[in-house]
């Protein structure tokens, strides 16, 4: 089956509802993630925490020393020890006042499940935000690094359980939000109809529990106290299963040079970028190159 996401690029390259952005505001979006990594970046290193490029950031300090020409987004991960101080650091505005955030908590609603920074005073809109309450400014994606269970039964089951646990707590933010604009995107092709359907379906049945509920019982469902060599990032482009390596694979950490910074990369940047995307030096052909769903963009 096909994910989302691989629907949604195949739309999005015969799609008129995106906003193409001109060479001068992909010039300016990429600056403003550069600074608001750096922001970041430079709080957790202040306090001995590790961010690291993770997904097509990690791809692209590798192949093009900086963004994929064609990709407008940074993500970034830590350990889950390092991703619960970083929360911290953030509830007392050791960041700042120029930025906001979102994270699955029991306090309060999250568009993700994971931590989503953002930088006040700009526009990044996307398809599935015209209802929602949440922040809609350039943002960072930043992933925790969960330990894992060696690959097997207890790998399979946990990843098997997660993505079912992912798929009903998105389907319940797209339907609590429902977005007249998602809805329009997805129904140009016959398998968006399809998955447009599905996930109404399936949120309209789950809503009788909020989605904060299902996006903080995910974030407790995927965490594990217990070392056993490997980590996953179970919210990455491949899922629980898909994306658990040996710990040895990402710790200790690297660093490579992106864009004009310096930036903290897995250990072993080879392994886990075959692991993500095989033969990852080659340039894709353009249908198979991953956007962005933005609809309205201001710095």
């Amino acid at each position: 089956m096909k994910s989302d996401s691989e629907i949604m690029t195949a739309i999005a390259h015969k799609s008129d509802m995106l906003r193409q952005l001109s060479k001068e505001e992909s010039r300016l979006l990429k600056e403003t993630l550069v600074r608001m990594f750096t922001d970041l970046d430079n709080l957790c290193r202040e306090n001995n925490l590790d961010l690291i490029l993770v997904g097509g950031s990690a791809l692209g300090a590798a192949r093009h020393k900086g963004f994929i020409p064609w990709d407008d987004d940074l993500d970034v991960a830590l350990s889950r020890d390092h991703y619960d101080r970083l929360l911290e650091l953030l509830k007392i505005g050791k960041l700042g006042t120029q930025y906001e955030y979102t994270f699955p908590s029991e306090e309060r609603d999250s568009k993700n499940l994971f931590l989503k920074v953002y930088r006040k005073g700009t526009v990044n809109s996307e398809v599935l935000d015209e209802y929602t309450p949440f922040p809609k400014g350039i943002f960072l994606d930043v992933f925790p690094i969960e330990n894992a269970w060696r690959p097997g039964f207890m790998n399979t089951l946990k990843s098997g359980v997660s993505k079912v646990l992912s798929f009903i707590s998105v389907s319940v933010l797209y339907y609590q939000y429902r977005s007249t604009a998602y809805k329009e995107f997805m129904s140009q092709s016959d398998d968006g109809k399809k998955r447009y359907k599905l996930r109404m379906r399936i949120g309209k049945f789950a809503s009788i529990i909020d989605h904060k509920k299902w996006a903080w019982g995910f974030d407790r469902f995927v965490r594990m106290k217990k070392f056993t060599g490997f980590v996953t990032i179970p919210t990455g482009r491949k899922g629980y299963k898909g994306e658990t390596l040996p710990f040895s694979s990402i710790f200790p950490v690297a660093e490579a040079k992106f864009e004009d910074v310096w930036a903290k990369v897995p250990g072993n940047l080879d392994l886990y970028l075959r692991n993500l995307y095989g033969d990852y030096m080659t340039i894709p052909p353009v249908e198979k190159r991953e956007r962005h769903y933005v609809t309205e963009i201001k710095f």
